[in-house]
């Protein structure tokens, strides 16, 4: 099993892989089946390697650093005070995305949990870290479910949608 797959497995078993300082913890509202756990411990180094690869989790200084600069932006280009608002925050929700990244096994959809099959082909998205398979039917629902994880991050950090 790919440090990915781990990943996902652990994250659907309620388990986040979180920094404090120099170092990755487990945390978890309920214990996770040993079989993972035993499989988190074993891979940590690996885990660790693979988290450090993408950029360090922002606050909610920097969401909020961050919105301002493309309000301002986006204020500077003529935008109205709304549009502005709208265009800073959509900006945030993407960021909050790359910054998000998921992945799946080839050959499973992230959103239905189905192999391919036959009229139920699966495509692949995305980059080689955070590749994601679906059907192309499951991309839509993938995509609201991936949004709506993006808004409940950002409003974490106090950034919510203008509308």
């Amino acid at each position: 099993m790919s440090v990915a797959e781990l990943l996902q497995e652990a994250r659907a078993a309620g388990v986040r892989i979180v920094r404090h300082g120099d170092a990755w913890k487990m945390e978890a509202a309920a214990a996770p089946p040993i079989k993972l756990r035993d499989a988190l411990v074993a891979n940590r180094p690996a885990i660790a390697a693979y988290l450090d690869a993408y950029p360090t989790p922002w606050d909610a200084a920097d969401w909020h650093t961050y919105y301002e600069d493309r309000l301002r932006r986006s204020l500077d280009d003529g935008f109205d005070r709304q549009a502005a608002e709208t265009h800073a925050y959509l900006c945030c929700e993407s960021e909050w995305l790359n910054r998000h990244p998921v992945s799946s096994p080839e050959g499973l959809c992230d959103q239905c949990g189905r192999m391919e099959r036959p009229g139920g082909r699966l495509m692949r998205y995305g980059g080689d870290a955070s590749a994601v398979w679906l059907h192309p039917t499951c991309w839509e629902p993938w995509y609201r479910r991936r949004r709506q994880e993006a808004k409940a991050g950002l409003e974490v950090a106090g950034i919510k949608p203008p509308w």
